[in-house]
C-alpha cells in the first residue's frame, strides 16, 4: 500500500511536469518575436521601485527612438516606492493617453506598448488590465531593449515548483489561448500597417530622390549662369578701375605742381618775414637788456634795505633777550608769546632768505632763457613785480611785529599793576576799605575788572558769564546771577570744585558748556536738583539721561552759532 502510495504520488508529479512543460512547448516562438521585434512591438514598464532618473531616462528614450511625448503631472515617492504617479503620453498621431496611479503602498506597474514601425502606442495601462502575454521591460532595463533582437520563449523556469504548477497551469492554459487570439489579430494589424509604411516611405524617398535630382540640375544652371555674371562684372569693374586710377594719377600730378608752386611762394613770403621779425628781436633784446640792468639797481637797493633790517632785527633781538633775563619769573606768558613771535619771525626771515637765494638764481636761469627766447621777457618782468610786492608785504609784518611787541608791553604793565595791587590787598586791613580807598582814588581795583564776558549753555538754557581775577558769575537769561565759581573760566575745557545750595559739586565747562555733577555724578541744576530725577532711578539710565542732556546742551549752542 505504501509502495502504491508513493507511485500515485511520483505519477501525479511526472504528470504535472509534463502537463507543464507540453504548455510551455506550445506556447508560438512567434509571439516573443513579436512582442520584443524592434519593427513590430515594443513593450516597456515602471515600478513602484523606479527612481525619477530611470522615468526620465525611458522619457528621454521615448521621444528620441518613438517621438512619444511623455509630460509627469505628479510624482511622489516615500519609504523607497512610488506611491503617485500621473503621466501623459502623446504619440506622433497626437493620441493622448492618461494615466493617474496612487497607492500608500506603491502602484502597481505600469505596462506600455507601442509599434516601433509607427510610432504608435498599442497599450498603456496597469499591467494587470494590459495583455497577460506581455512581458514589459523595467525603467531601469530599457537600455539593453535595443541590444536584444531575439528572445526565446520556450525557456522554462527552472526554479519554479511543482505545486505553483499545479495550481496555475489552468489559468495559464486559458490566458495562452486568448492571447494567442488577440496577438495574431495584432500581428495580421500590425503587419498590414508595416507594409502601408513601407510603401509610404518608399514612395517618399523616390519622391524625395526625383526632388533632390531636379533641384541639383537647377542648382548647377543658377551656377553656371552666375558663373558667367561674375566673369563679365569682373571685367568691367577692372576697366573702370583703370579708368579711375588714370584720372586720380592726372589730379595727384596736377595738385602736386600747384602745392610744390605755393610751397615756393610760402617759403620766399617766410624769408621775408624772418627777416622782418630779426630786426624787431633785436631792438626788443636792446630794450630787455635796459629794463634788466634797472632791474639788478633796484634789486641792489632792495638787498641793502633788507641787510640794514636784518641788523635792526639782531638789536631787537639782543634788547628782547635782556628783558627776558630780567622779567622772567614776572612774565612768563610774555615770554612765551615772545617766543613764538621769535619762531616765526626767523622762520619767515629764514623762508624769505630762501626764497630770495632761490629767486636769484631763478632770474640768473632766466636771464640766460631770454637770450634765446625773447618772447618770454614779460613773464620775468611780472616776477621781478612778485619779488617787489613781497619785500612790501615783508616790511608791512616788521611793522606789525612792532605793534605787536608795544601791545606785549601793555599787557606787561597790566601785569605789573595786578601784582603791586596784591601787595598793597596783603598789606590793606581789609578788602572794603582797599574798596573805599580805590572809590575815593577814582579808579577800579584790578580784581573788580571784567577779564572776560560771554554767552554759555547751562542746565538747557542760555546764560550770561563775567570773568573776573579769581571767580566768575553765572547769570541766567534775565541778569539775575545765579551761581558763583571760585575760578576763571577762560580756558577750555576747563574743570575744578563748586559750591552749590552749600553743598560741594564738580563743574566741567569746554565748548561753552557748562556742566555741573553732584558727588554721585548726577547732572545738578543752580539749587542742587538732580536734572530728570523723577524720569529714572537706575544708574544705566542716569548715565543715558546725562548723555542725551550733554548732546541736547552742545546741539543747542550749534545752533546758536
Amino acid at each position: 500500500m505504501t509502495s502504491f502510495v508513493g507511485k500515485w504520488k511520483l505519477l501525479v508529479i511526472v504528470f504535472f511536469v509534463g502537463y507543464y512543460a507540453f504548455a510551455k512547448a506550445e506556447t508560438p516562438a512567434t509571439i516573443a518575436h513579436t512582442i520584443y521585434s524592434n519593427t513590430e512591438i515594443a513593450t516597456f514598464s515602471i515600478d513602484k521601485s523606479s527612481t525619477r532618473t530611470e522615468i526620465f531616462e525611458l522619457f528621454k528614450e521615448l521621444f528620441i527612438n518613438h517621438s512619444v511625448k511623455a509630460k509627469l503631472n505628479g510624482y511622489k515617492r516615500h519609504g523607497g516606492v512610488i506611491t503617485l504617479l500621473d503621466l501623459t503620453l502623446t504619440d506622433q498621431n497626437g493620441t493622448i493617453f492618461p494615466l493617474n496611479l496612487q497607492n500608500d503602498k506603491g502602484i502597481d506597474t505600469v505596462c506600455l506598448t507601442l509599434n516601433p514601425a509607427l510610432n504608435n502606442i498599442v497599450e498603456f495601462a496597469p499591467c494587470d488590465v494590459a495583455l497577460k502575454a506581455v512581458t514589459p521591460i523595467s525603467a531601469s532595463q530599457y537600455g539593453q531593449f535595443y541590444e536584444t533582437t531575439f528572445v526565446d520563449s520556450t525557456e522554462v523556469d527552472e526554479k519554479e515548483t511543482v505545486q505553483k504548477a499545479e495550481e496555475t497551469v489552468k489559468e495559464k492554459a486559458d490566458s495562452r489561448q486568448t492571447a494567442q487570439e488577440v496577438i495574431a489579430a495584432r500581428k495580421a494589424k500590425t503587419k498590414t500597417e508595416i507594409e502601408a509604411a513601407r510603401l509610404r516611405v518608399k514612395q517618399q524617398q523616390e519622391q524625395r530622390r526625383i526632388d533632390v535630382l531636379a533641384r541639383k540640375a537647377k542648382l548647377e544652371a543658377q551656377q553656371a549662369e552666375k558663373r558667367i555674371q561674375n566673369e563679365q562684372l569682373i571685367a568691367d569693374r577692372t576697366l573702370k578701375r583703370e579708368q579711375q586710377l588714370r584720372e586720380v594719377s592726372e589730379r595727384q600730378l596736377a595738385r602736386r605742381q600747384e602745392a610744390e608752386a605755393a610751397r615756393i611762394a610760402k617759403l620766399e613770403e617766410e624769408k621775408r618775414q624772418i627777416a622782418i621779425e630779426t630786426a624787431r628781436l633785436e631792438t626788443l633784446a636792446q630794450e630787455e637788456r635796459l629794463q634788466l640792468e634797472t632791474l639788478e639797481k633796484e634789486r641792489l637797493a632792495a638787498q641793502q634795505r633788507q641787510e640794514q633790517r636784518r641788523l635792526q632785527e639782531e638789536l631787537d633781538k639782543k634788547e628782547a633777550l635782556r628783558l627776558k633775563e630780567e622779567e622772567k619769573e614776572r612774565a612768563r606768558e610774555v615770554i612765551r608769546v615772545r617766543k613764538r613771535l621769535e619762531a616765526e619771525r626767523l622762520e619767515q626771515v629764514k623762508a624769505e632768505n630762501e626764497r630770495v637765494k632761490k629767486e636769484k638764481e631763478a632770474l640768473e636761469l632766466k636771464r640766460l632763457e631770454r637770450q634765446l627766447e625773447l618772447d618770454r621777457l614779460a613773464l620775468e618782468r611780472q616776477a621781478l613785480q612778485d619779488e617787489l610786492n613781497a619785500q612790501l608785504e615783508n616790511e608791512r609784518l616788521i611793522e606789525e611785529e612792532k605793534r605787536r611787541a608795544a601791545l606785549l608791553k601793555a599787557e606787561q604793565e597790566l601785569i605789573d599793576e595786578r601784582e603791586r595791587y596784591r601787595e598793597d590787598l596783603d598789606q590793606a586791613d581789609s578788602r572794603k576799605q582797599l574798596m573805599v580807598n580805590a572809590n575815593e582814588q577814582g579808579y577800579i581795583a584790578i580784581e573788580d575788572r571784567i577779564i572776560e564776558q560771554g554767552y554759555l549753555m547751562f542746565n538747557a538754557e542760555q546764560c550770561s558769564f563775567k570773568v573776573y581775577m579769581g571767580r566768575t558769575f553765572i547769570y541766567d537769561a534775565f541778569g539775575a546771577k545765579i551761581l558763583t565759581i571760585d575760578d576763571e573760566l577762560t580756558d577750555a575745557p576747563q574743570s575744578g570744585k563748586v559750591i552749590v545750595n552749600q553743598v560741594e559739586a564738580t563743574y566741567e565747562f569746554t565748548e561753552n558748556l557748562l556742566i555741573i555733577k553732584n558727588s554721585q555724578d548726577q547732572l545738578i541744576d543752580e539749587e542742587g536738583k538732580v536734572v530728570g530725577a523723577g524720569v529714572n532711578s537706575t544708574d544705566s539710565q542716569s548715565q543715558d539721561l546725562k548723555q542725551r542732556i550733554v548732546l541736547k546742551y552742545r546741539f543747542i549752542f550749534l545752533m546758536m552759532k
